[in-house]
């Protein structure tokens, strides 16, 4: 009877022993232990000079929640990182900054998490912010019409594409101007132009190293 009894009692601490180690590890993080990884994205990209871009990831280690994130940046010719802001992860591994570059800027992310974990490199691109102004909308047939405005950042020196749309809904290049400077951080342009029919026009700046390509808004020149 004595060994029936202590046989039983093995038994019973077999069947629940099982039990008692699964009880103790709850909440479980994803990935394997000892490996962390933490991804970036941007929205919008490219965007437009003067605005903000938002960049965001996951972090995925061991701890999820108040990791430090630090966000380094690198504008072209994207030859050093430095360091432009830090964040906190939330309780599911995400962070988020906002940033607005002047130029077409590369990103990555470092996470101070067990081990530390480095994003891949995440190109923004930033196009130039470009007006457009004319001297009249109304002109008569064959009047002379003064377009100007600006490039922001400035581009001194480079031209702007001037530009009417076709019947078939393409722009064909009509002009050309060249960028001056200013004191105002922007460049400037003028350009007149005979008008002899009714058309819409924009201005282009080609995109460089330094920017994407910039469009301004349509303008409407109708003749009388």
């Amino acid at each position: 009877m004595r060994r029936i009894f202590l046989l039983a009692t093995i038994s019973a601490l077999v069947l629940v022993a099982p039990v008692a180690g699964q009880a103790a590890k709850p909440g479980k993080p994803p990935g394997k232990p000892g490996t962390s990884s933490v991804t970036i994205a941007a929205a919008p990209n490219p965007i437009l000079y003067g605005n903000s871009v938002a960049i965001s990831g996951k972090l995925t280690a061991s701890t999820l929640a108040g990791v430090s994130v630090t966000l380094k940046a690198a504008p072209y010719p994207y030859t050093s990182f430095v360091q432009v802001a830090t964040a906190t992860t939330d309780i599911q591994g995400v962070y988020h900054f906002a940033q607005s570059p002047k130029f077409n800027t590369e990103y990555r992310v470092i996470a101070k998490s067990k081990p530390l974990a480095t994003s891949t490199t995440l190109l923004v691109y930033v196009r130039t912010r470009v007006s457009l102004h004319a001297s009249t909308t109304t002109p008569a047939v064959g009047a002379r019409v003064k377009f100007s405005g600006s490039v922001t950042p400035a581009h001194d020196g480079q031209i702007v594409l001037i530009q009417r749309r076709s019947r078939t809904g393409t722009f064909v290049t009509v002009a050309t101007a060249t960028l001056l400077h200013t004191t105002t951080g922007a460049s400037i342009y003028r350009k007149t132009l005979r008008i002899k029919a009714t058309g819409t026009y924009r201005v282009v700046k080609s995109h460089d190293v330094h920017n994407a390509i910039g469009v301004s808004a349509l303008r409407r020149i109708t003749v009388h």
